[in-house]
């Protein structure tokens, strides 16, 4: 029988010992819109032969690329890790718990933490060991937020006959739609326009380092970036983003989504800079398109993601 693509599990471990050792993951993630690919590169070895063919080459550098979103919820109780805490420290976030109140996650430029994902498919197991990668928030009108992942690891040879895991929810609450009643707050640069997308990217390089003895996926770089559609303010006097573009202006982003403790995400860009215009329409109001570049103050702190 063709092997089932529903029938799928995600689980991710935080390595703690030596780069690239495997943890063992059992926190299963509840994932979706899955994409993998599994790369390298083709060295061809091609000496002067006498009749015409190919000649012999080498694949080198395999390393494997695993893409998925998850939806932006809390973590059941306030001042608990997320059961996706593991992945955002493996995308170069910090992790700073304050008990009974909240987990803050916040970029970091060194000593980047690595772990394990177990992609299975229908018996299949994929391990992708010392992974990193980088992570985008979306939050969208009638949408439930959420948060997409494109990891990296180092190349294994997938393996079969393994048994579904099994996969405990208990630790996810139920998502709620960015709407009025679950998104109570948006401000950006000092005003609170109507919001009908944001997006919000690390923009983590992640690139997989090859060496002769050596082999690993480092995070080389970061530029966040991000983007607002909103409803364009009903006068220039209330606000004009266009002269904060012209200006240069750096002012806060902000959303939270959630009103119950337990179930609250909230995202803090402090020094958002536009760098792009557009205007557009939806339900017959203008809107205005403005591209974001999110820039650091002290450092490591262009953005920060609070899950309380």
């Amino acid at each position: 029988m063709p092997r089932q693509d529903r029938v799928k599990a995600l689980l991710v471990g935080l390595n703690t010992g030596a780069y690239g050792t495997d943890p063992v993951p059992d926190t299963a993630i509840r994932a979706f819109d899955f994409g993998l690919s599994i790369d390298g590169q083709t060295l061809a070895d091609d000496p002067v032969q006498p009749y015409m063919g190919a000649g012999d080459d080498h694949i080198v550098g395999r390393n494997v690329g695993l893409q998925f979103s998850i939806r932006a919820v809390g973590a059941g109780t306030a001042g608990t890790a997320p059961p996706y805490g593991a992945l955002l420290r493996m995308c170069g976030l910090s992790e700073t718990v304050t008990a009974a109140t909240d987990v803050t996650y916040e970029p970091v430029s060194k000593a980047f933490e690595d772990g394990a994902l177990y992609y299975v498919v229908d018996g299949k197991q994929r391990a992708l060991l010392g992974a990193r990668g980088t992570v985008t928030l979306t939050v969208e009108r009638s949408n439930v937020p959420m948060l997409r992942f494109e990891m990296r690891g180092l190349y294994a040879a997938p393996t079969d006959g393994v048994a579904m895991p099994a996969v405990d929810w208990s630790t996810w609450p139920r998502p709620k739609p960015a709407e009025p009643a679950n998104t109570p707050t948006f401000t950006f640069h000092g005003h609170s326009p109507k919001l009908l997308r944001m997006e919000a990217a690390l923009g983590q390089a992640v690139e997989f380092v090859p060496r002769v003895n050596d082999e690993r996926v480092d995070i080389t770089n970061r530029a966040s970036t991000g983007s607002v559609t909103i409803d364009e303010p009903d006068s220039l006097a209330t606000k004009d983003y266009e002269a904060a573009w012209v200006s240069g202006e750096r002012d806060v982003l902000r959303v939270v989504h959630g009103t119950t403790a337990g179930n609250i995400v909230e995202f803090v860009a402090d020094k958002a800079r536009i760098t792009s215009v557009g205007e557009g329409q939806s339900e017959g109001r203008v809107t205005q398109q403005l591209g974001l570049s999110l820039k650091p103050d002290g450092g490591n702190d262009e953005w920060r993601l609070i899950v309380r």
